[in-house]
């Protein structure tokens, strides 16, 4: 996790390091922020799938880029940032965790195959959108799944 020049244009929430913080005491804040909310949701009875990032500066803090659809749909949304687009790359590992999640939490074993995200049911509204330049994020997001008492979060 650092400083993203690219994003911090319009994102008001970042700052640019000063002299008493290190790019490394930034990532470690940031991780110890994140870890402790996986631990917080936890701990309260909400799933939580975490997928490891590629190395990207800001994405312990995704975009909303997925969203989860009815099961098995998801859809995937442009991002401004072209230093951001690269988190798209772990698709397949995020919709590989969700399902995991869905498997651990769902006792109906016959209507598990009905409930997973299918990477073919994919909607990309990305690349195009991106062509026009045309986006809709924000800092994060959750929607709730009432039916199976889940909860996805960009936090």
């Amino acid at each position: 996790f650092a400083f993203n020049e690219a994003t911090a244009i319009s994102n008001a929430f970042q700052t640019s390091p000063t002299a008493s913080t290190t790019s490394s005491s930034i990532m470690n804040d940031a991780l110890i922020e994140f870890d402790n909310m996986v631990e917080i949701l936890k701990n309260n009875n909400i799933s939580v799938a975490v997928v490891e990032g590629n190395g990207y500066p800001d994405e312990v803090f995704p975009n909303n880029w997925l969203v989860f659809l009815e099961r098995p749909q998801y859809a995937t949304f442009p991002m401004c940032a072209v230093t951001r687009r690269g988190e798209r790359d772990k698709l397949n590992d995020a919709l590989l965790e969700v399902n995991k999640v869905l498997l651990q939490t769902n006792q109906n074993q016959q209507d598990q195959q009905q409930t997973l995200y299918d990477i073919s049911k994919g909607i990309d509204f990305s690349i195009e959108n991106e062509k026009l330049e045309k986006y809709m994020e924000g800092t994060g997001s959750i929607v709730f799944d009432h039916k199976n008492k889940l909860a996805y979060a960009c936090l």
